[in-house]
Formats: structure tokens, C-alpha cells, sequence
């Protein structure tokens, strides 16, 4: 087992917590009961996190470099007093690798303690935290399974995924995975030796062509877009040998780097190799906006006025997304960061909210949804005892979401084949207005 030590200071974002004045004082919830039920955002019993992985050319000639990244924010870790004002969280990695027929070809466990300094930076969904090993192995196809403990409250993720790690080994031209390097959810630099120093306003595309003869020239067209823009050029590279390492900059005030997606081209004489490869591959899912703008636009029912709503609604074309974009770049927290945490915290609860609650509606549009949306994931989810079942007919018992940091509680009963709230007079001034609260 290999044990880790890493400190991430940087980039840190936090994001500040609305309260009430007014409170409902419940009984005490045993503490056991709150293991796995992160301070603000964490997702219950469930660790979650990103699972990455990247294949470049191994310096064993016959093989390849699995790159293997796990990320998380820190909303949904578990932090403890470490020293004055540092905290540390600690988690436990499984990882392992099968082929196709089921032989184990690869079995790993590595331990990994992250650093965060302040209590608000612990509880914080923008700052995010990674850690990553790599594995040399024959190219093939492999089943990857990986095994993640939070190990202060025991809380576990896991991920399976198929991966075909590519062969480069050979005559003909390839191309490695790309890496995005000093970006606050990627690889750090110490992965590759030819990056420039940390730019605070620049990232970089890194990559790698292989087996062009040494001294011959590389062309590389290269295209970097967004949902709105994109910048495209083009150079020569001369070639190093079986290896020539490259990176293109990307300045952070000019693409968005959650929907970033960069294509390259090489062209080698005859032989052309071509790339395209999202920053974040997770970003439809996380941000539904950027699959279908119209669908984006009519989630926003619980931030925006009804009348604005419709309005919107009604634009076409450039005018739609531009007044899109001006409504979210007035809900930014922080203008001077190319993140709109605001933006991002809303439309991934708007996704868990159709993960868990979907049926006959959509999951954000049920009253569990609209809680869920406005008010983050509950710090605690229980049956209530002694409460009279909201409907006489149903034998569901009333489920209690309790907020700790609002010092409320909402209680839903099952009424007409859904939950619905049972105490909307106790929670209106929560749930009324055009914000959600973070």
C-alpha cells in the first residue's frame, strides 16, 4: 500500500451560506446517524467523485501508460481539525484491472490525505481536490474497477468502466490522450517536463505524437471551442524521435473551461491522426444547459421571475443565448473567476434531481426535486415518529429532510402517487424567491 501526503491550496473558491432568522428547534440527532451525510452538499451514503483516465506511450517500448485520476470536491469529503486552522480528509482507493475474460491483471491500493485551510474551505463544492496513479500495461481492452472510502465516515463510491488502451509502439503516426495541465481539475505539471512555469491566467493542452522519424516536420491543425467561440491555428513541429512532446496554451479569460473541447490533427506525409477530446467530460451531465439550450432555459423556473422567464422563452437565436448568459453572469459570485460556481451548483442538482426523483414528472419539477434544488442536498433523511401519515389512504410513512444549518425541517407525505410537502407554511420563506441557496 502507498501512502500520500498532498496539500492543495489553491484555487480556492468559497462559497458563503445563507441563513434564516427564523428557526424550528427539533430534537438532537444522534451523531451516528449524520456519518455519511456531508456537512452541505455531500450525496448521502454515497461517496461521489470523478473517475479519469488517460493512455499515453509507457518507456517500455512494448507498452502503454494507463493514467488513472480521481476527483473530488470537498463537499463531499470529510474533513477533520488536523492543526490550528488546517484540516485533512483521508480516503482509501481499490483499483482493479481485468481483461475481457475476467483475469485479474492489476490489483492497487493507495492512500490519499488532502489538506484544506479553513473550515469554510472544507465544506466548499468549488474547490476541488484530485489524485491519480499510473500502471504500465500491455494495450488491450480492460475492465476497470475502482473501490473509493471516505475513511472518517466510511462513506464508498464506486466506478466500473471499459477502457481500450491504445498501442503506439510501431510505424505509424500516433497521438496520446490529452492532458490538461495546471487546470484546478486536472494533472499537475509534475506529469511532464516541457510546460513553462504556472500561468495565472493559462493552462495547457499537452500531448504527445509518436513514431515520426526524427528531424521531419509534424503539422498540427488545432481547434479550441466552447458553446459560443472557438480559436483555431495551426504550426509546424519538428519531430524528436519516437516521442515529440507539445502543448498548446489556452488563456483562461477566453473559453470557458468546463465546456472546453479541443481537436487536434496531425499530419505526418500521408498519415493524419486526429483527436477530439472534452476537458470535462462530465460537463453535459453536470450542466444540462449545454446539451439543449431550450431545455437549460426552462429549468430555470426556481432562480428566475416568471414573467422574465417567459420572456426569455421567447428570443431566438444569438438574442437567446446572449440573454441567457447575461442572467447567469449576474448570479456569479465571483465575476473574476472563469467559474460560475453559482451556475454550476444549480444545474447539478437539477440532474441529481432527475436521477432520484424522476417518474411521471421529471425529477426537478416534484416537490422533493424543488427542495432539493433550492435547498442542496438534506444534512439528515428520516421517517418521522409520531407524525400522522399525510395521506390516511397511503401506508407510506412521511419522510423528514433535516437542514441543521437553517435549524428546519421538511416533512413529506405521500399524497396522490407522489411525496409532496406537508409543512410548506414552516419552510415558505426557504423555499420562496428567485435564489437557491448554497
Amino acid at each position: 500500500m502507498r501512502v500520500k501526503c498532498r496539500s492543495l491550496f489553491g484555487f480556492l473558491i468559497v462559497v458563503g451560506y445563507l441563513t434564516s432568522s427564523s428557526q424550528l428547534v427539533f430534537p438532537q440527532v444522534p451523531s451516528r446517524a449524520l456519518l455519511g451525510m456531508r456537512n452541505s452538499q455531500g450525496s448521502g451514503n454515497v461517496l461521489e467523485f470523478e473517475l479519469r483516465t488517460f493512455i499515453l506511450a509507457s518507456k517500455q517500448s512494448d507498452q502503454s501508460r494507463l493514467i488513472v485520476q480521481l476527483g473530488f470536491s470537498n463537499s463531499e469529503l470529510q474533513y477533520i481539525k488536523h492543526e490550528k486552522q488546517i484540516f485533512k480528509a483521508d480516503i482509501d482507493a481499490i483499483i482493479i484491472l481485468s481483461d475481457t475474460l475476467g483475469t485479474e491483471i492489476e490489483r492497487d491500493e493507495w492512500d490519499e490525505t488532502f489538506f484544506a485551510e479553513g473550515f469554510d474551505l472544507t465544506v466548499s463544492p468549488a474547490v476541488y481536490n484530485t489524485t491519480r496513479e499510473s500502471y504500465d500495461i500491455d494495450p488491450g481492452y480492460y475492465d476497470l474497477s475502482l473501490s473509493v472510502t471516505d475513511k472518517e465516515t466510511g462513506r464508498k463510491g464506486e466506478r466500473q468502466k471499459r477502457i481500450h488502451v491504445r498501442k503506439f509502439a510501431g510505424d505509424s503516426v500516433a497521438l496520446s490522450d490529452v492532458l490538461f495541465l495546471n487546470s484546478v481539475a486536472f494533472i499537475t505539471p509534475d506529469t511532464v517536463h516541457n510546460i513553462p512555469k504556472k500561468l495565472p491566467n493559462s493552462f495547457f493542452a499537452y500531448y504527445e505524437v509518436y513514431n515520426v522519424p526524427e528531424g521531419d516536420s509534424i503539422l498540427l491543425d488545432f481547434v479550441l471551442s466552447d458553446l459560443k467561440k472557438e480559436v483555431a491555428g495551426s504550426r509546424t513541429l519538428v519531430s524528436k524521435g519516437s516521442v515529440t512532446e507539445d502543448y498548446i496554451e489556452i488563456s483562461k479569460d477566453s473559453l470557458n473551461q468546463l465546456l472546453l473541447q479541443v481537436e487536434l490533427k496531425v499530419r505526418h506525409g500521408e498519415q493524419i491522426f486526429e483527436m477530439v477530446q472534452a476537458l470535462n467530460p462530465n460537463a453535459k451531465k453536470l450542466n444540462p444547459a449545454y446539451e439543449n439550450l431550450d431545455k437549460a432555459i426552462e429549468v430555470l423556473t426556481y432562480v428566475m421571475k416568471r414573467k422574465e422567464l417567459k420572456k426569455l422563452k421567447a428570443l431566438e437565436g444569438e438574442d437567446k443565448i446572449a440573454a441567457f448568459n447575461a442572467f447567469w453572469k449576474k448570479k456569479d459570485p465571483t465575476p473574476a473567476t472563469p467559474e460560475n460556481e453559482y451556475m454550476i451548483q444549480y444545474y447539478r442538482r437539477i440532474a441529481f434531481a432527475n436521477k432520484e426523483f424522476s417518474g411521471v414528472d421529471e425529477g426537478w419539477k416534484t416537490e422533493m426535486g424543488m427542495v432539493l434544488v433550492k435547498l442542496g442536498r438534506p444534512d439528515y433523511i428520516d421517517n418521522a415518529a409520531g407524525v400522522q401519515t399525510y395521506d390516511s389512504f397511503s401506508k407510506r410513512p412521511v419522510v423528514v429532510w433535516q437542514y441543521l444549518k437553517y435549524g428546519r425541517r421538511v416533512v413529506f407525505g405521500y399524497r396522490g402517487g407522489r411525496y409532496r410537502i406537508a409543512n410548506y407554511n414552516q419552510i415558505f420563506d426557504l423555499l420562496s424567491g428567485d435564489d437557491i441557496r448554497l
